[in-house]
């Protein structure tokens, strides 16, 4: 008798508690889909809906998707992807990982070193985990991410985003555009963001060229990474280490590169050292501390031709049609009053138009042709800003209009003043 009650309220509690899962899980995943997501949602995508194994996934904060172009990669025949957002520590990369690893196992994981050296504790970044957790599926390392790097009292919020977003219950009528939106987010540029901004010459010329403080790797995300290589030798994935390249305090990274390099016996990949070589200039970056998409991509066919071609056979094809729009070089020449702007790519198979603008009005045009260049002279003072477009060469690009949007881009220079 005893048993058969035993038996029966063991039933009723499974029931009850499976019963809770499975509401847990499908109101995570409503809030998923009808409140508007950040970027992470992209990044996650190309992870969770990738239908073939990834070659490479890189991890990291800003530095690590603002530096590697893994659209160009991509396109040209090696699949990757980024996952990471700004200001991100090494316990937000941690939990990262171990969701990469749990889903979808790439065959090198790229962790770009600059969150090793950034705490939990650092900065007020509850928002930005908050964010992140909300682009992932439900999962114990989901539970785990929340339950170990947030105060208790933001656990539904990082669970359910209809509580985190409970100020935005009274528009309904977002939820079905946000569904939408997001039931078809691409895996646009595959977590890879494409700057075309120059750190000004002011900028540049101020910044501090003398190393202050060396930065240094605490304990806890030491032992995290110890974890983090062990689970990827488990599954066979290669882990590399790389040091995106930065204008100011570059060499503050030195004393944890060697310590990484001592313990794990693998070379941190520093392109801080590497500045000359491949000629990162200041029109390669956009700030003290990020390269522009140009920077990006000198950075990026480095890597490829350097570590993934000549270390691990991987092959790409940058003439590939769906590459072409990969700017390699942008040239400004003046001799007196005359000028010659070019625009270097990877292909010949483009067209190119370009505007110029004075004072912010439309001053000289140069339709779509094979002319990779624009001649212009300036006689007047102003400001004066190019504008350049860059399309495949479509069967009508006489007509800007009949050109598909993804077949095309178009950009600005940096200004010219002229007092």
């Amino acid at each position: 008798m005893r048993a058969t009650l035993f038996t029966s309220n063991f039933n009723k509690i499974f029931k009850i508690g499976f019963f809770i899962l499975i509401f847990i899980i499908l109101f995570h995943q409503l809030g998923l889909s009808i409140y508007e997501r950040s970027s992470m949602s992209n990044k996650w995508k190309a992870v969770y809906e990738a239908k073939d194994k990834l070659d490479v996934v890189f991890v990291g904060n800003s530095h690590v998707y603002c530096t590697f172009n893994t659209d160009l990669l991509t396109k040209s025949g090696i699949n990757s992807c980024i996952v990471g957002t700004g200001s991100e520590t090494f316990g937000m990369t941690y939990y990262n990982i171990k969701e990469i690893l749990r889903v979808k196992p790439p065959k090198i994981l790229v962790i770009e070193i600059y969150s090793l050296f950034r705490d939990d504790e650092d900065i007020d970044i509850r928002d930005r985990k908050i964010y992140s957790m909300h682009s992932m599926k439900f999962s114990r390392n989901l539970i785990d991410y929340i339950t170990e790097t947030l105060e208790y009292n933001d656990y539904l919020n990082a669970l359910f985003p209809q509580i985190y977003f409970h100020d935005k219950w009274k528009n309904i009528s977002q939820f079905k555009d946000n569904y939408n939106r997001n039931t078809s987010i691409s895996t646009y540029l595959y977590g890879f963001k494409r700057i075309e901004s120059v750190i000004s010459e002011e900028d540049y010329n101020n910044r501090q060229k003398k190393t202050v403080l060396q930065k240094t790797i605490s304990e806890k995300n030491f032992n995290r990474l110890k974890e983090v290589i062990e689970l990827c030798d488990k599954v066979g994935t290669e882990v590399l280490f790389v040091k995106a390249p930065v204008l100011e305090n570059g060499q503050a990274f030195n004393y944890g590169i060697e310590k990484i390099e001592s313990t794990f016996n693998r070379e941190v990949i520093n392109y801080n050292n590497k500045l000359d070589e491949l000629d990162l200039l200041r029109h390669d970056f956009f700030d003290i501390e990020h390269v522009n998409q140009y920077g990006a991509n000198k950075v990026t066919l480095d890597f490829a031709d350097n570590v993934l071609c000549n270390n691990f056979g991987f092959e790409y094809d940058l003439k590939n049609s769906r590459a072409v729009l990969e700017i390699e070089d942008l040239n400004l020449d003046q001799y007196e009053n005359e000028y010659k702007f070019t625009v270097e790519t990877y292909s010949e198979n483009l067209v190119y138009a370009f505007y110029l603008y004075k004072n912010n009005e439309k001053h000289l045009t140069q339709k779509y042709s094979k002319k990779n260049y624009f001649n212009f002279s300036i006689q007047e003072k102003g400001k004066y800003k190019i504008q350049y477009f860059i399309a495949d060469k479509y069967e009508d690009y006489t007509n800007p209009k009949n050109i598909p949007s993804d077949r095309k881009r178009a950009a600005y220079f940096e200004e010219i003043i002229i007092q």
